[in-house]
């Protein structure tokens, strides 16, 4: 895998809002089939215009390793602000994640691979040998999900199950890495199904 350099972007926060309008207008099916979705909201109201423009920041130098193809800017209540950006680069998941580490606090961070890598995906989980795995153990070796990710929805499992207000809605790993939107469902699904038939093969 390449080395990156995770240097500062040269780009001003005026001309990411540029780019934003240019590609607008040339943005299509193909270009989301490429990109990474990366989805990125406040928690709470803490957020206010300086962790806005930390955010805008964050993203601004994530030029360094890609090419914002679409951002959104998402007016939400309290003055909070919210954004959604495709994102085309051929860096893993991991490099995209460390742009936005120290965001973590104040906002929600979810990042989806492009949907042409579902497939790809989908054959690594199919190729994997039949030792047996957690989940979340077969979907970090393929490289889709990140030990950050992994640690956030097991702290939602931990809290879900420790209220015993809540009877119903989704408890398990797989369920809420779809819910909480970290994972397409296809690639669960598919984690799931490698996951059954290794427990077969080892209880025949």
């Amino acid at each position: 895998m390449n080395t990156i350099n995770h240097s500062d972007s040269n780009k001003s926060e005026e001309e990411i809002e540029i780019i934003a309008e240019e590609v607008e207008t040339e943005y299509d099916l193909k270009v989301l089939n490429e990109c990474w979705h990366i989805s990125i909201h406040p928690r709470g109201e803490s957020n206010r215009d300086n962790k806005n423009s930390q955010a805008r920041a964050q993203i601004e130098k994530i030029n360094t390793i890609g090419k914002i193809k679409r951002f959104k800017v998402i007016n939400e209540s309290n003055n909070n602000t919210g954004f959604e950006i495709d994102f085309k680069c051929d860096k893993s998941k991991n490099d995209i994640e460390y742009f936005f580490n120290t965001l973590r606090d104040d906002y929600r961070i979810r990042i989806l691979p492009p949907n042409s890598n579902i497939s790809d995906y989908i054959e690594l989980i199919n190729d994997l040998s039949d030792k047996n795995r957690r989940i979340g153990e077969i979907l970090k070796e393929i490289g889709t999900l990140t030990d950050f990710e992994l640690n956030e929805v097991l702290n939602i499992q931990n809290e879900l199950l420790n209220d015993k207000t809540i009877n119903d809605g989704p408890k398990r790993i797989g369920e809420l890495l779809i819910k909480e939107k970290i994972l397409q469902e296809s690639v669960v699904i598919a984690a799931l199904d490698k996951q059954e038939k290794i427990k077969n093969k080892v209880g025949n």
